[in-house]
């Protein structure tokens, strides 16, 4: 058998070229300049509207099954046990490759995937090794969670988080790499948002660390720390340190990858889909306790799991409960216009439903949530999680040392150029 193709593809989430391009110069950020060096191809996206298809849950899938989103399906995040189609890694796997897989949107997991650590939002996956669960658990709940945290639950699994990194022998290797990170926060102005980042770097030294360890010959790293940055802070001069926060720790994540690759293997850098700023204020609500939220309007009988953002799903034993459910939340109004945007979905958890804020005005103390007779007051069930300042739009950027074929329009053909390489 001839010898494998290597390949690591680090799933920058969401970058704009230019931005990324232009701060690291500003910065002198060696390490993230060094990706501007690699052949830039530009593909499009299949689909044009933000949460409509474009965006990361979706588009990456295209990338990762060579499939359009019509084909797929799979519009919203959490909806990998809807996923029919193989995986790029899939098809390499059942050939005998080692293969990797950490962070990336909508996955499913392969029998042979040596690694596999799904989005915090899979409610679906097992994650490999399965101890990865400790460590799982506590973004998980802080992702979904962050509004209405629960002192006991976060306190369970922050001690399973530990319990892992002492376990695994990850703690030892995160105390080494720390001067880094403690030298980048005494920078800086600490607040929630700067988990993100943290936990990116967190992620990237853990997967690092079993990609020697099982000698990958496929590694697929999902980072987000940029997505989130440009849609929270873009250029805004007084969340400066922040956003010097985030590039910095995204040049220390990218000096390492380099450092992790081999003397024959190729990288691939995508960002699925790319940003612009917005031109105008773009109110981001979140519900503060999503059960306490769906409850006060009226739904009864249901689970709830709450999605990336303002979105998430309902799921019910029965249709006629998801029916009544439905007609309530298609009826909740504020300033005479819809504040829930709501569809059926297909599930393996049975009767469900896909919820989204769909109100991006700015929402005033004043104002009233009205639902058929009944009034509640808005802050007492909603928080502005964000004042958003990039939109998606329906461009993908591949920075990568692999040649792509100038016939190459569309993301999802970069599943293609990866099994050919492969071949």
């Amino acid at each position: 058998m001839k010898n494998k193709k290597k390949l690591f593809f680090l799933e920058l989430n969401e970058f704009n070229y230019n931005f990324l391009k232009e701060r690291s110069k500003e910065l002198d950020l060696k390490n993230i300049s060094k990706i501007f060096d690699l052949d830039h191809s530009i593909l499009k996206c299949d689909k044009e509207i933000e949460h409509f298809g474009l965006d990361p849950w979706t588009q990456w899938v295209n990338i990762h099954t060579g499939k359009k989103a019509d084909e797929h399906k799979l519009l919203q995040i959490g909806m990998s046990d809807q996923l029919n189609y193989q995986q790029y890694w899939d098809i390499l796997a059942n050939r005998e490759y080692k293969v990797g897989v950490w962070g990336s949107m909508n996955i499913k997991n392969h029998k042979n995937n040596l690694v596999f650590f799904p989005d915090p939002w899979n409610i679906h996956e097992k994650l490999k090794p399965s101890f990865l669960k400790l460590f799982f658990l506590l973004p998980q709940y802080l992702l979904k969670n962050f509004l209405n945290l629960k002192i006991i639950k976060l306190f369970q699994y922050t001690i399973l988080f530990f319990i892992y990194l002492v376990l695994s022998g990850k703690l030892i290797l995160l105390i080494a790499k720390s001067p880094f990170l403690i030298k980048c926060l005494l920078k800086s102005n600490f607040n929630k948002f700067y988990i993100y980042p943290i936990f990116d770097w967190i992620n990237t030294i853990i997967f690092l660390s079993y990609k020697k360890k099982y000698r990958l010959d496929i590694s697929v790293l999902f980072i987000n720390l940029v997505a989130t940055m440009q849609h929270r802070i873009w250029d805004d001069p007084a969340r400066l340190k922040e956003n010097l926060f985030s590039l910095y720790i995204l040049d220390d994540i990218i000096k390492k990858i380099f450092i992790s690759l081999e003397s024959d293997e190729k990288i691939i850098i995508s960002n699925g889909l790319s940003q612009e700023k917005l031109k105008k204020n773009h109110f981001h609500y979140r519900q503060i306790d999503p059960n306490k939220f769906f409850t006060t309007l009226g739904l009864s009988d249901f689970t709830c799991e709450q999605n990336m953002t303002n979105d998430g799903f309902l799921f019910f034993n029965k249709s006629n409960d998801l029916k009544k459910s439905m007609e309530i939340l298609e009826n909740v109004k504020i300033n005479n216009q819809k504040l829930l945007y709501c569809e059926k979905i297909k599930s393996s958890k049975g009767h469900s439903l896909f919820y989204m804020i769909s109100y991006y005005n700015e929402i005033l103390e004043t104002d009233i949530i009205k639902v058929f007779n009944n009034s509640h007051k808005p802050f007492d069930l909603l928080k502005l999680d964000a004042i958003r300042t990039g939109q998606h739009i329906p461009v993908t950027d591949v920075l990568s040392n692999i040649k792509f074929t100038n016939n190459s329009q569309n993301n999802y053909e970069i599943f293609d150029t990866i099994i050919k390489y492969c071949d």
